[in-house]
């Protein structure tokens, strides 16, 4: 989903910031499940490549806090 917000929303209209606070909400409660999800380590580093690329093409920077909870994504269990 992180990855697919976005491209979906770029031309969406979002001078009310309700988009930018949904998708705030949305990284808030998935991080901790993508933290705790038990996968193998090359899958962790898969995922997150993948994620800080979205990070990187954010633009409009719907995801960009993710960033700020990059310690927590690295956990290796």
């Amino acid at each position: 989903m992180l990855e697919k917000i976005s491209p979906a929303l770029c031309q969406v209209d979002s001078s009310s910031e309700a988009l930018g606070n949904a998708t705030y909400s949305d990284v808030e409660t998935l991080v901790p499940f993508i933290a705790d999800a038990q996968v193998d380590d090359a899958v962790r580093v898969n995922w997150l490549g993948r994620l800080f690329a979205d990070i990187q093409d954010d633009d409009p920077p719907y995801i960009e806090s993710l960033g700020e909870h990059w310690g927590e994504l690295c956990v290796s269990h």
